[in-house]
């Protein structure tokens, strides 16, 4: 892929939206997506005899230790090997501002643009509880919000360049996407079928 145009960082806390937001971005402005935390999983399952019987965090963590820039050159290289002919790329599942740092320098002529997505606490709990299959207590999934902030996701929404509130429908999220789509100058594939 020649160096991407866009590259659009969905970010926010588990269940808020933004796989819906980045298949809504690849099916109407023909972005590709690049899933960080698929490729972290192949990596993992693809890892050799001296990570055998680590767990996927200590995998994670073992490699940035000896190799902090890892992950960063493994996106780069899955973006590099897109066969995208829009020059968009969306990378979902990014968790801290310093590899997004890392990405604006690989790709210095793109435009980067953070979305952060939020919802209301109820409605987040409801739809991890849905999506994941379990019972969970409030306060375990504020603590599990609470965690994922102090990894690095407050640095993402403090840098963001949009925000999208994703209390509503799913047609309300893509006209809400519709919207920072048009600020950012991106024409949809089928420009005549605009959003409801």
């Amino acid at each position: 892929m020649p160096s991407p145009e866009h590259i659009v960082y969905p970010a926010g806390h588990h269940a808020v939206g933004k796989t819906e937001l980045c298949d809504y971005f690849e099916e109407r402005y023909g972005f590709e997506v690049v899933e960080t935390g698929a490729m972290v999983r192949g990596l993992y399952a693809d890892r050799d005899d001296e990570f055998a019987g680590h767990s996927l965090g200590d995998f994670v963590k073992a490699i940035k230790t000896r190799e902090p820039d890892y992950f960063d050159r493994k996106l780069a290289e899955r973006i590099d090997a897109l066969d995208d002919e829009h020059g968009r790329v969306i990378v979902n599942g990014m968790r801290a501002q310093p590899n997004i740092e890392r990405a604006k320098e690989t790709y210095p002529n793109a435009r980067h643009s953070i979305i952060w997505m939020d919802a209301d606490f109820d409605v987040l709990f409801e739809r991890y509880k849905l999506r994941e299959q379990r019972e969970l207590t409030p306060e375990e999934f504020n603590d599990l919000l609470n965690f994922d902030m102090e990894l690095g996701l407050a640095l993402i929404r403090d840098n963001a360049n949009f925000f999208i509130e994703n209390n509503s429908t799913v047609d309300v999220l893509r006209r809400r996407a519709d919207s920072v789509m048009r600020e950012l100058g991106v024409t949809a594939l089928n420009a005549g079928s605009e959003s409801a």
